[in-house]
C-alpha cells in the first residue's frame, strides 16, 4: 500500500512538474513574441525616420544610385556608339 501511494503520489507530481513546465514555455514564447514585435515596430520606426533625415539632407537612396548607374552606362554605351560611328565616317588620308 506505501509503494502504490509512492507510485501515484510521483505520477502526480510529475504530471504537474509536466503541466508547469508547459505553461512555462508557453509563457516564455509569448513574451518572445511580443518582445520580438516590439523590436520589429522599433526597428521600422527608426528606418522611416532615418530614410527621411537622409531625404531631407540630399542622401541619395541605393535603389537611386542604382538607377543613375543604369542610365550613366546606357550613356557610355552610346557614346561609344557614336565615337565609333565618327571614326568610321572620317575620311581616311
Amino acid at each position: 500500500e506505501g509503494r502504490d501511494l509512492e507510485r501515484v503520489s510521483r505520477e502526480q507530481l510529475d504530471l504537474n512538474l509536466a503541466q508547469v513546465k508547459s505553461l512555462a514555455v508557453d509563457g516564455v514564447d509569448q513574451v518572445r513574441e511580443r518582445a520580438f514585435g516590439s523590436i520589429a515596430r522599433i526597428e521600422s520606426v527608426f528606418d522611416e525616420r532615418v530614410t527621411k533625415v537622409f531625404e531631407r539632407v540630399g542622401v541619395v537612396k541605393a535603389s537611386d544610385h542604382r538607377t543613375l548607374e543604369a542610365r550613366l552606362n546606357g550613356l557610355e554605351e552610346r557614346l561609344a556608339v557614336l565615337e565609333a560611328q565618327q571614326q568610321s565616317a572620317k575620311p581616311k588620308k
